[in-house]
């Protein structure tokens, strides 16, 4: 777990499931299952794109299931925290 942190460090959740994590615990909870739903429905396929994203943290859930994954928001404001938090890996 260490090797990991130090390689990692300590991820940002992203604004909106920031929010929902201070307010509404069960809202974050609910966010998360949801997205690990559409995981089990888009596995496998090839391209994936999730339109008004919002923070885009839950959609890792999805990322990781299917080949090429974009995410789109009109709001800048997501989109920038999104490029601020982004893991190269």
């Amino acid at each position: 777990m260490q090797d990991d942190l130090e390689k990692h460090g300590i991820s940002r959740l992203g604004m909106m499931c920031n929010q929902d994590w201070h307010d509404d615990p069960r809202r974050f909870a609910f966010t998360f299952s949801r997205y690990k739903f559409a995981e089990r429905m888009l596995a496998k396929k090839s391209n994936v794109v999730a339109v008004g994203c919002g923070d885009a943290l839950a959609s890792r859930l999805v990322q990781q299931a299917v080949g090429s994954f974009t995410t789109v928001d009109f709001d800048p404001i997501f989109i920038d925290d999104i490029k601020n938090r982004m893991n190269p890996e």
